[in-house]
């Protein structure tokens, strides 16, 4: 029984010390921030070729399905208009320039006969870590008042040459 008593308490022991261990290590550690508050992403420019790549690698996995002519083929990307691009940037109708853009994906019901959604890109202006929509209720359900464009055209059928 001593034995016993002797291998629990030891056991106990060790686990004390190792739960102390991780907690000691854990609160003099360095961290990261993770609030999405403080949390900037960072672009970066790539090559044509770097960007092939990850595009084939895309293509290879399971990529989003659209529908075109109607058959299912892969959502390759969209195309934005420039002009409405440098809306949001240079122009935003909530005030003055953005500091980036979000691009949020989005999707609409399939189509009677489909049984793919409709997906839409969605494109907001962020500026001081904030999305530049408009203030008011009433104002955000006013498309003439804000310089959120969900105009990106799929590829396919829209696909440059």
């Amino acid at each position: 029984m001593k034995h016993q008593t002797k291998s629990f308490m030891a056991g106990f022991i060790t686990a004390f010390a190792t739960i102390g261990c991780i907690f000691f290590l854990s609160f003099f550690t360095p961290k990261e921030s993770t609030d999405a508050s403080t949390f900037r992403p960072v672009s970066t420019a790539i090559s044509w070729n770097e960007a092939l790549s990850m595009r084939t690698k895309y293509m290879a996995r399971t990529p989003f399905k659209i529908e075109s002519s109607g058959n299912q083929v892969p959502l390759e990307g969209f195309t934005i208009q420039a002009n409405q691009l440098s809306e949001i940037i240079n122009n935003n109708k909530s005030g003055g320039s953005a500091d980036a853009v979000m691009f949020y994906f989005g999707a609409e019901d399939p189509a009677p006969g489909s049984s793919l959604p409709k997906y839409h890109l969605i494109a907001v202006g962020i500026k001081n870590n904030t999305l530049m929509i408009p203030s008011t209720e009433r104002d955000r359900n006013d498309p003439t008042k804000s310089s959120v464009f969900d105009k990106a055209d799929p590829c396919p059928p829209f696909c440059p040459n």
